[in-house]
């Protein structure tokens, strides 16, 4: 049996329909453990063919692709080399897969691995009563979920087809997958709603095109934050309690959240010298817990609970996200909006919206 005969067995397809305002959402998911499998075989099995077998998978290639993100020079030789080193018991000098890790965990990840099989329809029916709200009537996704060991990302998304849940640090719970999945699924909608991100950022100057990207970002992962619903999820799940702390954290500072937004956007628009990849850690690090990913959450809960949902916003531009929340909001603080934008930094989007309303 060939590789590419395993890949086509191992994808196990789950199809789930959803009525929302009278039409039918369709949500077609498939679970992919190629990765995962060819990479827990490396791990016990002879290194000869399996290290082959596992380099040419295609969310092999991605997982690479990920890790390039910081480590520039990655390729999948660094991946197999590293992995047979490892195996060795060598001490690495660089081991950018963290496999020392993950030969550690391997008994946990083959449970969490086999947990994730035996629930896969429970969990792409649960993934659907979840998303369906926040979701347009006429939703029609086909997105696999990549399973894959090695890395540094617990999850993420590559557009609207696909997106990679990186089992070794889950602690072997299955409800932190399903919480992940969540949002990265919603990341799949957003990809699959709007388009004209290339189409907006050609109507603006260099500083707007700086503010957009930001907040482009901060929609992205603020929704997906609110969709994935942390605090829905027991705490009793070692994963799930691992993650509401930094969550905690950030309701307890939300105020500061907000300032260090107000902050970046008012440096970006007034600041020629500095650009958005400058400044993304600050906003979109786990290193800093993520603070803009929580900023937006919140701004996602207001203009949920004020519209009844996050759906409208699936097919409109990122810089409409933010307006909302201003036109919501005021710039008084209240019960229903305890953040509002300062009139300047509202200015400042506001600029940018009529701007993209413009015929090109």
């Amino acid at each position: 049996m060939d590789i590419d005969q395993r890949r086509i067995m191992r994808l196990v397809f789950a199809f789930q329909l959803a009525i929302v305002g009278g039409r039918a959402q369709k949500i077609a998911i498939s679970f992919d453990y190629s990765n995962a499998d060819a990479t827990l075989q490396a791990f016990a099995a002879p290194l000869d063919t399996t290290l082959e077998d596992l380099a040419v998978l295609p969310a092999t290639d991605s997982l690479v692709q990920k890790v390039r993100g910081r480590y520039r020079d990655v390729t999948k030789e660094t991946l197999t080399t590293t992995l047979a080193e490892a195996r060795k018991g060598t001490e690495l000098k660089s081991d950018p897969f963290q496999w020392a890790s993950c030969l550690r965990k391997q008994a946990e990840i083959r449970t969490l691995a086999a947990g994730i099989r035996e629930q896969q329809n429970e969990i792409a029916r649960r993934l659907v009563g979840a998303l369906g709200r926040h979701l347009t009537a006429s939703a029609n996704l086909k997105v696999n979920v990549h399973f894959v060991i090695g890395g540094m990302s617990a999850g993420w998304s590559t557009g609207t087809d696909d997106f990679y849940v990186g089992l070794q640090f889950y602690r072997g719970d299955v409800e932190g997958v399903v919480m992940t999945m969540q949002h990265e699924l919603f990341h799949s909608a957003q990809f699959d709603g709007y388009r004209g991100r290339d189409a907006d950022l050609a109507k603006l100057g260099p500083a707007d095109r700086e503010v957009y990207q930001l907040v482009d970002q901060l929609y992205r992962e603020g929704t997906a934050t609110y969709v994935e619903d942390l605090m829905s999820f027991s705490p009793d799940h070692p994963y799930i309690q691992e993650m509401r702390q930094p969550a905690l954290n950030n309701q307890a500072r939300m105020k500061d959240n907000f300032i260090l937004l107000e902050t970046l956007i008012y440096r970006l628009s007034q600041d020629s010298s500095v650009r958005f990849d400058d400044v993304y850690p600050l906003g979109f690090d786990w290193a800093w817990q993520n603070p803009l990913y929580f900023a937006d959450e919140y701004i996602s809960h207001v203009l949920a609970k004020d519209k009844g949902s996050l759906s409208s916003y699936l097919t409109r531009n990122p810089i409409k996200f933010l307006s909302d929340y201003h036109a919501v909001c005021g710039t008084a603080v209240s019960e229903k909006c305890r953040y509002p934008l300062t009139p300047g930094i509202a200015s400042i989007i506001e600029k940018i919206d009529k701007r993209l309303a413009t015929t090109p």
